[in-house]
């Protein structure tokens, strides 16, 4: 997917557009961007994978079926039964069918028949939803400015001097992030609390843009 009017669409123009937020001039390659655009690359592996692992993102949300891990039985509370987390997986945010379940590590133990497996009880497969790492040419476009945004302002303090820059950054980012939650929420119609059970309000609904809707 790639978007028109030269909207960053790959994290060197993503680095690009966040330094020229700050006042730098446009680099061709973050070689070219010395230390400004060196600092701002370190930042933005860990700054992705952290703000994608939020509540908020739909379009960084997937579901798959787990893998048991055969022949272990954890032993451990009523648990007896040892899952595979995806490894692209950053959050969990919800495990189907509704049951108990603690993670450990890479592992997710929780309990099923005296074999191990919940489907055996609920006649369902175990399900994950989760958030997930997106290349960087499938974010939105409204995202997308965003973190370029939210990008700056995490370097700036480093690589500026200017209060009055940092303000407009940290200004600016406001503005995006608020308006890449309201596209956000198109992926699914909110639910509110007063709909589902408590139990279920995590995934199910919020008033800040926690819901599976936003």
């Amino acid at each position: 997917m790639a978007y028109p009017l030269n909207i960053p669409y790959n994290e060197t123009q993503v680095i690009q557009t966040a330094l020229s937020l700050l006042g730098f001039p446009l680099v061709q390659s973050i070689d070219a961007g010395g230390p400004a655009a060196a600092a701002m690359q370190n930042l933005y592996g860990p700054l992705m994978a952290a703000d994608l692992s939020s509540p908020n993102w739909r379009f960084a949300t997937k579901v798959e079926v787990l893998s048991q891990v055969a022949g272990v039985n954890p032993d451990f509370i009523w648990y007896n039964a040892e899952y595979k987390i995806p490894t692209d997986c950053l959050a969990i945010w919800q495990v189907f069918p509704n049951i108990p379940y603690e993670v450990f590590g890479e592992r997710l133990w929780t309990y099923g028949s005296p074999t191990g497996n919940p489907s055996q009880v609920t006649g369902q497969k175990l399900q994950m939803q989760y958030r997930a790492a997106v290349p960087p040419s499938m974010l939105p476009p409204a995202y997308i400015m965003y973190f370029c945004y939210l990008l700056a302002e995490a370097a700036a303090v480093g690589i500026v001097d200017d209060p009055q820059i940092i303000d407009r950054v940290s200004a600016g980012m406001t503005k995006w992030r608020a308006q890449a939650m309201i596209v956000n929420t198109q992926g699914r119609p909110n639910q509110g609390l007063t709909n589902s059970p408590w139990v279920n309000s995590r995934p199910a609904g919020s008033f800040y843009g926690t819901s599976w809707s936003s």
